[in-house]
C-alpha cells in the first residue's frame, strides 16, 4: 500500500504535540509547572500587602513567558520545515513485508518492521515511532487519506506487517479502530 502527501507546520506541530503528549515528557513538565507555581504561590504569600501589584506583575509575567514559549515552538517547528529540504515536497510512504519505505525529493530509506518500537495513531495522524535514542517518527497526516476507512485499512495493513515482522510486538499499540473512525 502507498500513501502519497505534503508535510505542512500544522502536521509538525501536531507531531510535537503528540511527542509532549507522551506520559514522560507529561510528567515532567507538569511537575515543573507545579513546583514553579508553589513558588509563585509561596512567594505571593509571604511579600508584604503593600505590594500585590508587584505580586500580580509577576504572576501575569511568568504566564506571558509561557504563552510566548509556545509561540516560539511553533513558529520554530515552521521555519524548520520551511527551510529543511528533507520535509518540503511530495512524501510517498509505501508499506510491504520488508518494512516501511518512506521516499522524498531528498531521501529514499526503507526501514524494516524490526525497527520499528510502536505504531501508534492521534486525531491529527499516524505516528511509526523507531527504536532509537532520539524520538523519530515517520508521519502520515491524517489529510493524506481521502477517507477514513482509507486510513484505518492502510493502519490494519501496517500493523499486520508490522506484527508478522517482529517476534513479539511491544505493548501500547493503537488498533486499527482507534482514533480513525
Amino acid at each position: 500500500m502507498e500513501v502519497h502527501f505534503f508535510l505542512t507546520g500544522q502536521d509538525l506541530w501536531n507531531l510535537t504535540k503528540y511527542n509532549f503528549s507522551r506520559t514522560r515528557t507529561l510528567w515532567s513538565t507538569g511537575i515543573s509547572l507545579v513546583v514553579v507555581s508553589g513558588l509563585l504561590i509561596i512567594y505571593v504569600l509571604l511579600s508584604p500587602p503593600s505590594e500585590v501589584l508587584t505580586n500580580l506583575l509577576s504572576v501575569i509575567s511568568f504566564l506571558l513567558v509561557l504563552f510566548l514559549l509556545v509561540v516560539f515552538l511553533r513558529w520554530r517547528i515552521r521555519s524548520r520545515s520551511n527551510r529543511n529540504p528533507e520535509l518540503q515536497g511530495e512524501h510517498i510512504i509505501t508499506i510491504s513485508p520488508e518494512g516501511l519505505r518512506h521516499r522524498t525529493n531528498q531521501v529514499d530509506s526503507l526501514v524494516s518492521w524490526g525497527a520499528i518500537e510502536t505504531i501508534t495513531t492521534d486525531t491529527y495522524g499516524l505516528y511509526f515511532i523507531r527504536l532509537s535514542n532520539r524520538r523519530i517518527a515517520d508521519v502520515i497526516p491524517r489529510h493524506a487519506f481521502a477517507t477514513p476507512h482509507d486510513a484505518q485499512a492502510f493502519l490494519a495493513q501496517a500493523q499486520s506487517y508490522w506484527t508478522n515482522g517482529r517476534a513479539v510486538p511491544p505493548t501500547g499499540t493503537s488498533t486499527a479502530s482507534e482514533q480513525w473512525s
